[in-house]
């Protein structure tokens, strides 16, 4: 038997979008990384909307780089509470995940999922923003800053932290 060394590696997400509609294989999309679901539905909204030379509203197109981004920041405050937990800091943990259900909390009130929402649309989204959120993301993003100050006293200059993770897998050039 003969493998393409893409087989040997994939997933079947492929494979199993060869029979749906356009619409439908974007719940495959939000699947590969639940994390960031939002940015892999929207890198491949851009893919099928170039497909078919199709721009959506301005708003709609604010809306999923809105939407991307808090996917971002929730999968970022995941790497670095886990990380921080596995290096034995344990409040960074609990912060981290304070302010990422803050972003979930967001991203269900808009799409009515947490983690894997299939919101997006071919030409835009699948509804406005429902009322009241807007207050709710102003509100984040004027605290998330100083949330980040929080971390960063927290860890950049800890002894333990300094000493577990500096100079560690150096690599030679």
């Amino acid at each position: 038997m003969r493998f393409l060394s893409s087989d040997i590696y994939s997933r079947g997400v492929e494979k199993l979008g060869e029979n749906m509609k356009y619409l439908e294989a974007l719940t495959l999309t939000d699947r590969l990384d639940y994390t960031a679901a939002f940015s892999n539905n929207l890198a491949y909204m851009l893919a099928v909307e170039k497909l078919f030379g199709v721009e959506p509203p301005k708003r709609a197109q604010y809306i999923r780089v809105m939407l991307a981004e808090f996917s971002r920041l929730s999968s970022h405050l995941l790497w670095l509470a886990t990380h921080a937990l596995d290096i034995g800091a344990m409040t960074v943990y609990f912060y981290c995940f304070r302010e990422r259900e803050k972003i979930l909390e967001i991203v269900e009130d808009i799409s009515g999922a947490r983690l894997t929402p299939s919101f997006l649309r071919i030409g835009g989204v699948a509804k406005d923003l429902p009322e009241g959120v807007e207050e709710k993301i102003e509100a984040f993003v004027k605290e998330f800053p100083s949330r980040i100050k929080e971390y960063e006293t927290l860890l950049t200059k800890n002894p333990i932290w300094l000493k577990r993770t500096k100079g560690i897998g150096v690599l030679k050039t």
